[in-house]
């Protein structure tokens, strides 16, 4: 007889279960939905690789079936790296300029060139020069610049501000002792003597 009520019992509890159970999971059961993810191209619900946007990530809504309150899905974007390359660009004007001071006499020294200094400002080295200085690359820290006026074949190099190095590509320009494009090694030699110092 007790065998037969522990039975009875744990057939009932059982049933229970299985019946209160199954239709409490059956009650509040939702149906899955595939998330919706914006994209600049409208709404996708395949699996597909995300579109590129320059775009800041935002935040896109999907809403379930039978969900009172929209869920936060994250989208990410990822920004496409352009690079701006800066133009050649003009210096300011620069007033009280005389006549071109660079000329066939001038002379290169570890200063400078004639009036222009290493260490001026463009600004100095514009009137120095009696020229202005028109940029051939793009203005910066460190860029080029050519007299309008007066010697051709110089260029000189900008670097923070100021005047920091002079380029000759003319035989017309030489060195204060006289040392110029196109002299031979045994001329230089003869020159300067132990001031020269040879590298492999």
């Amino acid at each position: 007889m007790r065998t037969v009520l522990v039975l009875a019992v744990a057939v009932t509890t059982v049933v229970t279960v299985l019946y209160f159970g199954l239709g409490s999971v059956d009650e509040e059961a939702e149906v899955a939905t595939t998330p919706v993810i914006t994209s600049p191209d409208g709404p996708s619900t395949k699996n597909e690789s995300l579109p590129t946007s320059t775009r800041a990530p935002e935040a896109a809504t999907s809403i379930s079936q039978g969900e009172a309150e929209p869920t936060l899905v994250a989208v990410t974007t990822v920004a496409s790296t352009t690079v701006i390359y800066q133009t050649l660009d003009t210096l300011p004007p620069v007033e009280g300029l005389g006549a071109p001071t660079l000329d066939a006499a001038s002379s290169v020294s570890t200063v400078g060139i004639d009036r222009v200094m290493f260490g001026m400002t463009v600004q100095d080295a514009q009137i120095a020069a009696g020229s202005r200085f028109t940029p051939v690359t793009p203005i910066g820290h460190c860029f080029l610049v050519v007299p309008e006026a007066g010697q051709a074949g110089l260029t000189f190099w900008v670097v923070a501000g100021t005047i920091e190095r002079v380029d000759v590509d003319t035989r017309t320009i030489t060195t204060r002792s006289g040392a110029g494009i196109g002299d031979t090694e045994d001329r230089i030699r003869e020159m300067f003597a132990d001031l020269i110092h040879t590298t492999p």
